[in-house]
């Protein structure tokens, strides 16, 4: 088979987003409304590694790893033999030169949408130098406290699709000399919990000449989108990974084991807060009421917590009624309910105000707004 045009190589994937996001979704249940808040997402981009044009940080300053967007990314390194594995960071764009001299560089000459910097593993075959064989047992991501994965950017390396292109010394031209041979390149990714299980795995193909028909075999030459929210409400700490060849021999995987890796998406675990329930003691009641109309008319920078349940930056009329729609409200953070963490008994029925009560609130609460305006 002929190298080929690596921009003419396997399937172009959906792009990942540096943007971050926050979801937040209403649902009206039996005249109560409840919002499932989603926690903002943050990701690890490599972009906040200090990185000069051109170059690459492996592990060579013996600090063990590096962290991006508060995720620990681990590494080894050894000296003597000048050998690395695990995680390292690079902005190396060649995507042309073929072997082991540009084992640094992703196959996409970049970031996601073109960011300098991304993340670089070697995962596979054996290693005198570091005493491992197969699979590197040290490359782990750990993530922040508290939160879990959610998705990730995964692409393959120029050192490994050109040595599945056209082979090399160690390994052999996928498809083999007719182009039939099923030949794949996978990498899975495990989510493991802090005592060591692992308890979810996600497995991608990072080349696939399996299909019976050859227009359908591939080399992933662009960034592909990887879904981890099957990882999610499991207590995943951190990630680890390994590949996985058609072309093995006697020392392991004779493909390349590398891979490049962007924008990892982690985020906190959601609850569900009622709208209204500014105290948060999983109810709404008079007191919550009361605050959210003495805070009414706060331009700017206002929060859940002093009556802006919309989430739009101040506290508004639609605050006061989303309050009027769920008084009485009971669940969530801090309630009674049992089915609620730190919850006891069950559900508890606040007194309604009277509609004269609430009629009272309403010109106080129009009369505070008028105060407030400039």
């Amino acid at each position: 088979m002929e190298m080929m045009p690596l921009a003419r190589v396997g399937p172009l994937s959906p792009k990942g987003s540096r943007m971050r996001r926050y979801a937040v979704g209403f649902v009206a249940l039996f005249g109560v409304m409840v919002v499932a808040a989603g926690a903002r997402a943050e990701f690890a981009t490599f972009d906040d590694v200090p990185l000069a044009p051109g170059t690459y940080l492996n592990g060579s300053d013996g600090s063990g790893g590096f962290t991006s967007g508060g995720a620990q990314f681990t590494n080894l390194y050894n000296p003597t033999y000048r050998v690395a594995a695990g995680w390292a960071a690079s902005n190396l764009t060649d995507i042309w030169t073929p072997g082991y001299w540009n084992q640094y560089s992703a196959v996409t000459g970049g970031g996601v949408n073109g960011s300098p910097n991304y993340g670089m593993a070697f995962l596979g075959s054996y290693s005198p130098a570091l005493g491992q064989a197969s699979e590197f047992h040290d490359g782990k991501i750990y993530l922040p406290v508290g939160t879990e994965p959610r998705s990730m950017n995964v692409a393959n390396t120029a050192y490994a699709v050109h040595s599945m292109l056209g082979g090399d010394q160690f390994a052999k031209e996928f498809g083999g000399p007719t182009g039939n041979d099923p030949d794949w390149f996978r990498l899975t990714i495990r989510g493991n919990t802090s005592d060591g299980n692992t308890v979810a795995t996600h497995e991608v193909y990072l080349a696939d000449y399996r299909s019976p028909n050859p227009g359908g075999d591939y080399i992933a030459t662009d960034w592909l989108h990887v879904d981890l929210n099957s990882f999610r409400g499991r207590g995943v700490t951190n990630l680890t990974f390994a590949l996985d060849s058609s072309d093995m021999g006697v020392y392991g995987m004779n493909t390349p084991g590398y891979i490049a890796m962007d924008n990892l998406e982690f985020v906190a675990p959601s609850v569900t807060r009622l709208p209204g329930d500014a105290n948060g003691d999983g109810r709404v009641d008079g007191a919550d009421l009361a605050l959210t109309v003495a805070n009414l008319g706060l331009p700017s920078g206002a929060t859940w917590q002093s009556g802006d349940y919309n989430e739009d930056g101040k506290v508004s009329l639609a605050d006061v009624m989303l309050v009027r729609a769920n008084l009485g409200a009971s669940g969530g953070p801090g309630s009674g309910d049992p089915s609620t963490p730190g919850g006891g008994g069950g559900p508890e029925t606040v007194p309604e105000p009277a509609s004269c009560v609430l009629a009272l609130v309403g010109v106080a609460a129009l009369a505070r707004l008028r105060r407030r305006r400039p």
